[in-house]
């Protein structure tokens, strides 16, 4: 995952992105990851979307806490395969 950090860097400025849409996000690790990474690389993350088909709030509100300015989530459960119109502006990770 760390290895992923300087592409979703360079993605977010080819694209003008600054949030992208995480689907079946799980605990939302993989978010956390990217967002420490580009940190250490003195780049701000971007916003990360966390949604899943079963949210696990608990575990995304421990990582909002963690990093307030860039991880946040949907509470409503997301099926991927029906992303609701509001959602789909976000690029998808």
């Amino acid at each position: 995952m760390r290895g992923l950090a300087p592409q979703l860097a360079e993605f977010s400025i080819e694209l003008a992105r600054t949030s992208f849409l995480d689907l079946c996000a799980g605990a939302g690790a993989p978010a956390a990851i990217l967002a420490e990474e580009l940190r250490r690389m003195r780049r701000t993350p971007p916003r990360f979307v966390l949604t899943d088909i079963q949210p696990q709030i608990e575990s995304w509100r421990r990582l909002a806490a963690r990093h307030p300015d860039c991880i946040d989530w949907i509470a409503e459960p997301v099926d991927a395969t029906r992303i609701p119109l509001e959602l789909s502006r976000d690029a998808r990770a």
